[in-house]
């Protein structure tokens, strides 16, 4: 598989992601209607609610455990006595560490805003 075809498998993947994220929170909002008249789903609603809740948790430690890895990266490329290849990498490990914390953030911000609704 080449690098394109690769690509927009990734892509593929992300958006059929987002679209069952979006099922999912549509679901939850419905459920959260008709949970006000019928005592079951209530309960059913609340354990979405927790489920949600242990969800932001998740990606609020994964953009910490990120945080970490790029602030090392940093450090490394500071102290150590690296190659110019070795360098290279660090960096662009460092991006793909980045773009990664803003994908994190970004599915974090729907999904609080969505849920806290």
């Amino acid at each position: 598989m080449n690098l394109a075809e690769r690509d927009g498998a990734l892509t593929r993947i992300r958006n059929q992601i987002a679209a069952k994220r979006q099922f999912l929170l549509d679901k939850q909002k419905e459920l959260k209607k008709e949970s006000q008249y019928n005592e079951f789903l209530k309960k059913i609603y609340s354990d979405y609610k927790t489920y949600h809740e242990y969800i932001i948790r998740e990606k609020e430690e994964q953009i910490a455990a990120m945080e970490s890895l790029k602030d090392y990266i940093k450090d490394i490329i500071k102290t150590n006595k690296l190659t110019e290849e070795q360098i290279a990498n660090a960096k662009r490990e460092q991006e793909y560490i980045l773009k990664e914390m803003d994908n994190i953030r970004g599915d974090l911000e729907i999904i609080v805003k969505e849920t806290r609704s």
